[in-house]
């Protein structure tokens, strides 16, 4: 062999012991001149290491995906939930605007004069009689407290914490 040197191909992984013995020109082989251990490695790709670091970096890219997913999804149910509830609310408030003025149609339309408060008895409403026994407009009125406003003694009481009716009437008592 010109160049010393011997290859092998297609052998698989595994310890192997490589032996060197020589031909004589008559044809027969000698003892066993030199001999090497040879470990030949598999593959990275057959290793057990990375076939276990292959699975669970596919498991990692599987649960990111369904993550992922399942983001998506409560994204565009929570989507829905908050578009719904969202036309609820209008609804709700369209509902109270159309009150409030049903209520303030009927409560100018009482002759006498009527004072609507809060808990705090702050006037949150007054109709034009009000105003007019007062001599004062409605939004000078607002927001005052009663007792600031005139002095009177309350005669229509709802249960606690709801707003509170005070009638006003001429000093006669009617």
């Amino acid at each position: 062999v010109p160049d010393r040197t011997i290859r092998y191909t297609k052998v698989p992984p595994g310890n192997y012991t490589f032996h060197v013995q020589m031909k004589t020109a008559e044809g027969s082989l000698s003892a066993v001149a030199s001999s090497a251990e040879i470990v030949i490695l598999p593959p990275v790709i057959a290793r057990w290491w990375f076939v276990l670091i292959l699975a669970v970096a596919v498991l990692v890219v599987l649960w990111l995906v369904a993550s992922y997913l399942s983001g998506r999804r409560y994204a565009g149910r929570m989507k829905t939930e908050v578009r719904e509830r969202t036309a609820d609310l209008e609804h709700s408030e369209k509902n109270v605007r159309d009150e409030s003025r049903r209520l303030a149609a009927t409560l100018e339309s009482i002759s006498d004069g009527v004072i609507t408060l809060d808990e705090n008895d702050r006037v949150v409403m007054c109709n034009t009689a009000a105003e007019h026994l007062l001599d004062r407009g409605e939004h000078k009125i607002q927001g005052c407290e009663l007792a600031s406003v005139m002095n009177v003694t309350p005669r229509i009481s709802l249960h606690a914490g709801a707003p509170t009716t005070h009638a006003l009437s001429s000093d006669d008592g009617r």
